[in-house]
């Protein structure tokens, strides 16, 4: 991650500054999508961590591909949903990855452990993607 400061801005979803209109239009399907859906990363849970309570969480950057959709939020957590109906989420504060297979299976293994799996694992497959996706992309 870069060391740019982000800017933060507070403004209502009723009535929004015309510049952003089309971001808080695009929010709104986003959220809506989202609470018709049971993502993996709300069976989670919380983790009881002070700090994510009190800091706003945003999303800082959406990449599509052919194979996921994948969510860069501004606390350093990346999410990808693979188009399979697997996910992975990793958290680069606690370094461990979050993994949901096709039969919604979930499993929590620390970055170490995934890395030292066999590079033909699921797991290990989709976390090599993610990571050569975002390291293509441009400074978040």
């Amino acid at each position: 991650m870069s060391g740019k400061v982000d800017v933060v801005q507070k403004f209502l979803f009723v009535n929004p500054p015309s510049e952003i209109e089309k971001k808080v239009t695009l929010l709104n399907h986003f959220k809506k999508y989202l609470s018709t859906k049971q993502t993996f990363s709300s069976r989670l849970g919380s983790d009881g961590d002070p700090q994510l309570e009190t800091e706003p969480v945003y999303l800082k950057k959406l990449l599509t591909t052919s194979h996921a959709l994948i969510m860069i939020l501004n606390m350093g957590n990346i999410q990808a949903r693979f188009k399979d109906g697997t996910e992975i989420l990793y958290q680069e504060k606690n370094k461990i990855v979050t993994y949901m297979d096709k039969d919604a299976a979930v499993c929590t293994i620390p970055l170490n452990d995934v890395l030292s799996l066999a590079k033909d694992s699921h797991l290990r497959k989709r976390f090599d993607y993610l990571i050569e996706v975002i390291s293509k992309g441009e400074d978040f």
